[in-house]
């Protein structure tokens, strides 16, 4: 080993101890005196496991060899009464521990959801949500695993092999000494082992989101899939991302199963040693016999639990991979902290202007350019323009989920960098393209506006938005549950539960981002009559490619290439605006 692989060893070695102590600083958190009680059961199987070799000696000289009836009675009553006692401190030790475990893992799924909602949107696009939800299974997982076989090494298996070396040189220092001496070889091969295992244990961590990506992504487009009879290019991504999990995890079974034959090599030399040594000890040395089984009890006690020991350096590698990952994701900065210590928004007048407004996602290529406009108090300004002119850019900017490059977005008087995100999300209401539904009943789909709204109050925005027909037919009504992604609903009815939901948030400010753009005539007609409910008094942005969705407006603004081109009625837009009558012009004629 090179003076560079050395450090480089040592300081992969101190990182793992900072996160192991890490781990145990979380998982202990408000547990502290359960996990005293489990270590204190440790200690008490520990030490009964060496009281139960130790009495080997007086079972064999004292019973066997000496006849002692009286011995023997209480000889047996000791074994049965510390078997008994070892047998209570490990499961009182197994069930905190996995209590413990346990809580550790709901801890973490919960702190990797809040930092899910923490992040941005722009954060939340560029990474896959198989990822997350494999941070948010596997890698919690492997921190509970951490923290029982960390406990369970040091605190149980480690003195247990203590003690019984303990015992083993009390009978026979010699013996002892070589048992002792054994360990070091074991080490040399296990740090081999534990390097690969390490390399191997994340790639098969990203093995393992490919297969959650693959199971994902078809579920999720299973009527793309179909329509386009898909099945078997589905089947083929997702038996190659199996296959290379499965590979990935056989090296890794095949690298640790080493540990094996290592261990199970030494322990039968040295038990041959023993044998030979110790027969040799009782024949020619004239040794008790006693000492002799008292110290091979003790070997052969300390054998399993050295043995996890070795098992355990091992899977901790893999382990460890996970939870650097973890916490490499906890760890990262948060764009939208669930503490936002800025103001509260006050509407006043509701009046949105945007000043001189340039972004991009990209930093070189701006999405808008300088963009100024007003949306006055209660009244409706549409955007119209060619895909990519920036108008879906001007909503997300207006509630907060990116920053412009330059220029001001205000509500009223006050600029929205200067509030609190929440509040200002709370006086936007959005109904895009995508009718965005979640597991559970159209009740509680609807009661996402306002959490704490009343039946009452439900049924009345169900109502407004032209959804109680409908809801009325379906077996349960309003707690008719809604299948994953709204699959057992038509785009129109999904639509209309969205306004219902926009309706009941009753926030001032309104985006109606491509609302109808995915309808037919009859599903336009139903969310027409329930927009104009919705849209009524409010400050409304409309986002539209369709004449009918924006015909009431007070004012159009005309977006192309990132600039607002031309604003105006829609007769004023005809004679003035170029970029209108290409989008326009046609259907005005025909109308």
């Amino acid at each position: 080993m090179t003076s560079s692989d050395g450090q480089r060893q040592a300081t992969g070695s101190a990182s793992q101890l900072h996160l192991v102590r890490r781990l145990l600083g979380d998982g202990l958190q408000g547990r502290r005196a359960d996990y005293a009680q489990a270590l204190a059961a440790m200690i008490v199987v520990a030490i009964a496991t060496a009281a139960l070799a130790w009495m080997m000696r007086h079972v064999v000289n004292d019973v066997l060899v000496g006849r002692n009836q009286s011995v023997m009675w209480l000889t047996a009553g000791a074994v049965l009464a510390t078997s008994l006692l070892r047998g209570f401190a490990d499961y009182r030790q197994t069930v905190l521990l996995a209590t413990i475990g346990n809580d550790l893992v709901a801890d973490l799924q919960r702190r990797i959801f809040d930092k899910v909602l923490s992040l941005s949107v722009d954060d939340l696009t560029r990474a896959h949500s198989a990822k997350l939800v494999n941070r948010l299974i596997t890698h919690a997982g492997a921190a509970r695993n951490v923290l029982v076989r960390v406990s369970t090494s040091v605190g149980c298996d480690l003195l247990t092999v203590v003690l019984l070396v303990a015992v083993m040189l009390a009978q026979d220092a010699v013996m002892g000494l070589v048992a002792l001496l054994i360990g070091p070889l074991a080490i040399v091969g296990l740090n081999r082992i534990m390097g690969r295992i390490r390399e191997l244990a994340t790639r098969e961590q990203q093995s393992t989101a490919g297969v959650i990506q693959s199971m994902q992504e078809t579920v999720q487009g299973m009527r793309t899939v179909k329509s386009y009879t898909a099945e078997r290019s589905m089947r083929d991504r997702f038996d190659t991302a199996a296959r290379d999990s499965r590979e990935r995890a056989n090296s890794v079974v095949r690298i640790r199963a080493w540990t094996s034959p290592l261990m199970e090599g030494l322990g039968g030399g040295l038990i041959a040693a023993v044998i030979l040594y110790a027969g040799w000890q009782v024949v020619a040395a004239s040794k008790s016999p006693g000492e002799f089984m008292a110290f091979i009890l003790a070997f052969l006690l300390a054998y399993e639990p050295a043995k996890r020991l070795a098992k355990a350096h091992v899977l901790l590698q893999r382990d460890i991979v996970g939870i650097e990952r973890m916490y490499e994701f906890l760890d990262q900065p948060e764009p939208e902290p669930i503490r936002d210590p800025r103001p509260d928004l006050i509407t006043g007048s509701g009046r949105v202007s945007f000043a001189d407004v340039s972004f991009g996602y990209d930093p070189e290529r701006p999405v808008l350019k300088g963009v100024s406009l007003v949306v006055e108090h209660g009244e409706t300004t549409a955007l119209v323009g060619a895909s990519g002119a920036g108008k879906s850019t001007i909503a997300a900017l207006l509630q907060g989920f990116y920053q412009p490059w330059a220029g001001t977005i205000s509500i009223g008087d006050t600029q929205i960098g200067s509030i609190n995100r929440d509040s200002l999300r709370r006086n936007v209401a959005v109904v895009s393209q995508e009718a965005t539904v979640f597991a559970g009943t159209i009740r509680q789909n609807i009661a996402l506006g306002r959490p704490g709204a009343s039946d009452a109050e439900i049924e009345a925005a169900a109502a407004a938005a032209c959804a109680t027909e409908f809801i009325g037919a379906l077996p349960l009504g309003l707690d008719t549950p809604i299948g994953e992604r709204g699959s057992t609903l038509s785009g129109g009815q999904l639509q209309r539960i969205c306004i219902a939901r926009a309706i009941l948030k009753d926030a001032p400010i309104l985006i109606l981002d491509e609302a109808t753009s995915a309808l037919d005539a009859d599903s336009e007609r139903h969310i027409q009559m329930a927009l104009r409910h919705l849209m009524r008094g409010r400050t409304t942005l409309v986002i539209a490619h369709r004449r009918s969705t924006i015909e009431r407006a007070n004012r159009i603004c005309v977006l192309v290439g990132g600039r607002v081109e031309a604003s105006g009625t829609p007769g004023e837009l005809l004679a003035t605006s170029g970029a209108y009558r290409v989008l326009f012009g046609a259907t005005a004629e025909s109308s």
